[in-house]
Parts: structure tokens; C-alpha cells; sequence
């Protein structure tokens, strides 16, 4: 399951905090502005678009397998998207359906 997290403006910088809702475990993530890939998207079926959209989204092999070039075969990329003209920069991560439902942007 590709999971889409928007990083509000406020938190831009070089890394994001992502707590597990009822425990204490934490990962910080780094990223810094060269790191983040580009999405130039035009097409609402891409898996980019459906899961900002929905926040999750279930991915087909051949959407994996871009999904896995653009992240250099990582299990998580930061992507810049741009949407209705403003862009906005995403953490997108393959994640269990139990992860999803704990995580939480600190």
C-alpha cells in the first residue's frame, strides 16, 4: 500500500519527524531540496494522483516498478507535485495498512 503524506510549508527544512500513535517510537527522516523528485503529472490514474488524493493507494506491478525507479529502488521518496498550479512536496512510502492507521506527522 503507497501511502502520501503532504509536509506543511511550516515544517520544510531538512527533515520531517514521523511519530506511532500510542508508543513512543519515532523516525526522523532527512531530505534535503536536491533529493526531492519532480512528478510532472497529467494524468489522473497515475499513482501519485490517486493516492494524494485518497492518502493511500493500492499499486499495480507496473505502477511499483516507476515507483521504485524514481525512489532509487527505495521502500520511501520525497516528490514534489504540483496540483491545481501550486506545488507541494510528499512523503510517499510503501507501508502495511496497520502502519498507516498509527503514523502521524510531528
Amino acid at each position: 500500500m503507497l501511502t502520501a503524506i503532504k509536509i506543511p510549508e511550516s515544517v520544510h527544512g531538512t527533515s520531517i519527524k514521523l511519530l506511532v500513535k500510542d508508543d513512543k517510537q519515532s523516525i526522523s527522516l532527512e531530505y534535503s531540496s536536491k533529493k526531492i523528485s519532480e512528478l510532472d503529472i497529467d494524468d489522473e490514474n497515475h499513482w501519485a494522483t490517486r493516492c494524494i488524493r485518497a492518502g493511500t493507494s493500492a499499486l499495480s506491478d507496473d505502477d511499483l516498478a516507476d515507483f521504485l525507479t524514481k525512489t532509487g529502488n527505495a521502500t520511501f521518496g520525497f516528490f514534489t507535485v504540483e496540483i491545481n498550479e501550486f506545488n507541494s512536496i510528499y512523503l510517499m512510502a510503501i507501508l502495511n495498512d496497520i502502519v498507516v492507521r498509527r503514523l502521524r506527522l510531528v
